[in-house]
């Protein structure tokens, strides 16, 4: 019995060794995970918000300030009605000035259709020979060559960005082109006796065909555009005040491709009594009346000088705003401008920017600043100095479009302030000031 008890009793004592050991290499294994793991948390958060900080140099920029508005252009403009059935021969071209009383056209009766396409078959005869038989090629002229590569271009653009808005009006401007070079080349002189035979009979076609003419003559000084449209009394500068922001909404289906319609003239047309063949546009003033946002209207006021930047035209033109008034949920805005009409006479519905300002300075995007206090407009941005996060107070003096033109904020005693060629961080997220920046 006494045996057995020891045995019993010697078996417990070494379970409970056997336990110990265990409990011993388990609890060191637990200390073991916990401490892998608490390496691969920190290994992690060190992946996800500071390997790969995105920094850049700080560099002085141009930053435009700009307000992108909608509405619709207005000029003083005469439609030129027919006084009776006939034949119009234009004796201007698109788009060009004419003096007050000068001739804009001549209007026949519909009998002298033969006469006027015999000369207009005769001309282009003439200058069909003067250019084969030339030494000298009138497509070689440096001057219309570049006119007519800088309406290609624009036309490449134009397919490019998909906006085939403006293809009407290159078409226009490069017949333009053709018709004054074709006009050119048959009004130099020649020595040829044939062409001068044939010149003369062409002058004695006219003069019959004159006898019969009505001159259609300007009441003004200003630009002829050949358009059908009929005078749209709602867009006319009596009417400034009442255009309401529907009047003014550019309505990308409806508007995209729309504009005033003018007529490619390169030779007579027909027209029926009472219909407007031509328009005659006053070319001392032009008005753009907008509506915009009411978060810009602060940098508006009246008298102001800004420019007009008209989408897919590349001019900037000058303008005076003349009046800014609320209007519901917008503004509207009236400006007007005396240079540069000829360009914008085919448009009316547009979507334009309104160019305020210009400044200069170091620019950053905006989102490389963080504590912004929107009290005196200042921020933080962090630099790298020696490799390490240096956080900066600066002013923001302006913001337009994700971009700020910065400085140093004046308030604050920086021994070492921001300068031009300092490495940034450009989107500080989670980072403090000292933390080591790999680059």
């Amino acid at each position: 019995m006494a045996s057995n008890k020891a045995k019993t009793v010697q078996k417990r004592n070494n379970e409970r060794q056997i336990k110990s050991v265990r409990k011993k290499k388990g609890g060191f294994a637990r200390l073991l995970g916990i401490i892998l793991a608490v390496f691969y948390l920190f290994a992690l958060w060190n992946w996800i918000f500071h390997e790969g900080i995105e920094t850049s140099i700080l560099h002085t920029g141009l930053l435009e300030i700009k307000v992108p508005s909608e509405g619709v252009l207005i000029r003083t403009e005469m439609p030129i009605i027919a006084q009776s059935d006939g034949i119009v021969i234009p004796k201007v071209d698109n788009g060009q000035r004419v003096p007050n009383k000068g001739t804009i056209a001549v209007l026949v009766d519909k009998g002298s259709s033969g006469i006027i396409s015999s000369i207009e078959s005769m001309e282009r005869e003439i200058i069909r020979r003067i250019i084969e038989e030339s030494a000298d090629n009138p497509d070689n002229d440096p001057v219309l060559r570049e006119r007519v590569q800088k309406e290609v271009n624009r036309l490449t653009n134009a397919a490019v960005s998909g906006n085939l808005r403006t293809v009407n009006e290159i078409r226009t401007v490069i017949e333009r082109l053709l018709y004054q070079r074709n006009k050119a080349v048959f009004e130099q002189p020649d020595n040829r006796l044939y062409l001068q035979r044939e010149k003369l009979e062409l002058e004695q076609f006219k003069k019959t065909l004159d006898e019969n003419a009505v001159t259609v003559r300007a009441d003004y000084s200003g630009l002829v555009v050949w358009s059908s449209e009929e005078a749209h009394e709602k867009y006319s500068s009596e009417n400034i005040a009442s255009l309401t922001t529907g009047d003014l909404t550019y309505d990308e289906k409806k508007h995209a491709k729309a504009g005033i319609a003018s007529i490619a003239v390169k030779e007579s047309f027909p027209v029926e009594k009472d219909q407007a063949f031509a328009k005659l546009i006053n070319n001392e003033k032009s008005w753009y009346v907008c509506v915009f946002d009411n978060k810009h209207a602060q940098r508006l006021a009246a008298g102001k000088n800004i420019k007009l930047r008209i989408d897919n035209i590349d001019i900037d033109i000058p303008c005076t705003i003349e009046s800014v008034q609320p209007a519901g949920d917008k503004t509207k805005a009236v400006l007007s401008f005396d240079s540069m009409i000829e360009q914008t006479i085919h448009l009316r519905h547009v979507r334009a920017d309104l160019i305020i300002s210009s400044i200069s300075g170091i620019k950053v995007p905006a989102r490389s600043l963080t504590n912004r206090n929107s009290v005196d407009n200042t921020a933080d941005i962090i630099v790298v100095r020696f490799n390490r996060a240096d956080i900066k107070r600066v002013k923001i003096l302006e913001e337009q479009d994700s971009y700020a033109i910065i400085e140093a904020a004046p308030d604050v005693n920086e021994i070492d302030p921001i300068r031009v060629f300092d490495i940034y961080v450009v989107n500080p997220r989670n980072i403090e000031q000292g933390q080591v920046i790999e680059q």
